[in-house]
Order: C-alpha cells, then sequence, then structure tokens
C-alpha cells in the first residue's frame, strides 16, 4: 500500500493519497516522486540472495545461541531483513494483527489522516516515506508505525479505529 503527500506543503497532515486509492483511480503510470533516480536503483544482484531464516528456538541453547547472534547480525548488514521462525507466537495472534492491520489500512483517509507526521521520532506515525516533506522520492507503500514496549506506557497512543487494532 502507498501513500503520498503534497510535496508543496511544508504541513504532512494536509493531503495524503494511498497507493490503494492511486490504484483504484485507474492509475496507468508511476509518479515520479516514487521512481528512485537509476544511480540508486538496486543492480538486481539481490534477486539471487536467499531470506535469511532465524530460529530462535536456538536461543535457548547455550551452544547455538552465539551462532544465532551472528545470523541476526550478518542478515542485518548484508540484507537488512530476516524471516524468524520458532518465535512462540500463535498463529491466532498473527492472524488477528494482519487482520487489525488490513482494517486500518482499508479505514477511509479522513480517519488516519491525524496519525500523519513527517517527524520520524513521533511514537505513533503514518506515513508513506521518512519524511514527506523533505524526501524527494517516496516509498511505494503505506506504513503504521508505533511505538510498543512497555505496552502498557504506549498502547493508550495506538490506533483506536478500528476497534480490533488495541
Amino acid at each position: 500500500m502507498v501513500g503520498r503527500m503534497r510535496e508543496s506543503s511544508p504541513s504532512p497532515n494536509c493531503s495524503f493519497t494511498s497507493a490503494m486509492t492511486l490504484d483504484e483511480e485507474g492509475l496507468t503510470y508511476v509518479p515520479k516522486r516514487y521512481v528512485l533516480p537509476p544511480a540508486l536503483r538496486p543492480d538486481g544482484t539481490l534477486c539471487n540472495t536467499c531470506l535469511p531464516v532465524v530460529d530462535l528456538s536456538y536461543l535457548r541453547q547455550p551452544l547455538l545461541r552465539p551462532q544465532l547472534i551472528y545470523d541476526v547480525h550478518l542478515a542485518c548488514k548484508e540484507l537488512g531483513f530476516f524471516q524468524v521462525v520458532n518465535h512462540g507466537i500463535p498463529l491466532s495472534v498473527m492472524d488477528d494483527a494482519i487482520e487489525a492491520a488490513r482494517e486500518f489500512f482499508d479505514l477511509p483517509p479522513q480517519d488516519k489522516r491525524h496519525l500523519l507526521s513527517s517527524n520520524v521520532y513521533d511514537p505513533v506515525r503514518y506515513g508513506t516515506s521518512l519524511n514527506h516533506v523533505k524526501d524527494k522520492v517516496h516509498f511505494w507503500r503505506d506504513f503504521l508505525k508505533h511505538y510498543a514496549n512497555p505496552t502498557s506506557t504506549w498502547m493508550d497512543l495506538w490506533p483506536s479505529n478500528p476497534t480490533c487494532y488495541k
């Protein structure tokens, strides 16, 4: 999912159009604000890289723990992300989280607008790029970021709509 803000606007809360909206409007091209200059585009070498898998059950095995820590370090350094398995989170909890996120992003724009921010330090932030006002190229995605640990400190700031989110 993608969003954008009016680039001429200094305020991050004035106009925001998600990728879903752009798609629903029948957009037949990628807007310039989402196109990386050729020199910044990936060269395709990552396409052959396997997604690192981190098995958290190794944390309970003292002899394997150092290898796990190294694997996480390497995945972050070389690729920037990894898949986590054996984390102990029930599938039903993960399904509920995906459903709550889907419901959030399916809300009408006016119900999410109050969470728009160009301040990367805001504890709850909805957007598409790190800084909508300054970024020359926006990411082709929408995101909702919020602090979560400890939950008791931050949960009151999380979206109340949809009601299942908290």
